[in-house]
């Protein structure tokens, strides 16, 4: 899940990006424009259009970082483990799906899911770390199988970052 919801956020980023600009009446740089001359004295829900997803993520990780202890202990002094991890990945997997409304009319309200999804989503590495000494015997092989799944996750990143570019290059041409 932590691959998938970078690479999405990706793309989710600069969408909520340009259109907080283009709602407040800002043009949006060109890809040719050097991003240094921008500038958009205008607001848009209390901050400057391009540090809207900077807010959504600083907003999600402070949340996180609040309810993580309450969340940990849930899941070290109950039976609830599985069905918080269940719970939090069903409503990180619904949220992403329903940001695909996202639009000009919309795109306050997928700023919103993206600040539930990301909340959400820093709050099941608690459920995941749970679980991570009941899979090996010894240190060693959690630190190989934690080596191992964080190789193939940045490996599944940096494909699909070439394959965007290889895309995106094709589509301009």
């Amino acid at each position: 899940p932590t691959a998938a919801l970078t690479m999405s956020g990706i793309f989710m980023a600069a969408a909520l990006i340009k259109l907080a600009n283009e709602s407040v009446g800002c043009r949006v740089p060109s890809d040719d424009e050097d991003d240094d001359t921008y500038e958009c004295n205008e607001n848009v829900l209390g901050f400057k259009p391009n540090s809207i997803y900077l807010f959504i993520t600083f907003s999600a990780s402070l949340i996180s970082a609040i309810l993580c202890p309450f969340v940990g202990s849930v899941i070290d002094h109950t039976d609830l483990r599985k069905h918080i991890g269940l719970g939090t990945m069903t409503f990180i997997s619904c949220g992403t799906m329903l940001q695909i409304i996202l639009g000009k009319d919309t795109w306050e309200i997928v700023a919103f899911i993206q600040f539930l999804v990301l909340s959400v989503f820093l709050l099941n590495a608690v459920v995941y770390s749970a679980y991570l000494p009941e899979l090996c015997e010894t240190q060693e092989e959690l630190v190989k199988h934690r080596a191992y799944v964080t190789g193939f996750m940045f490996a599944g990143e940096i494909i699909f970052v070439i394959l965007m570019v290889i895309i995106i290059s094709t589509i301009e041409s």
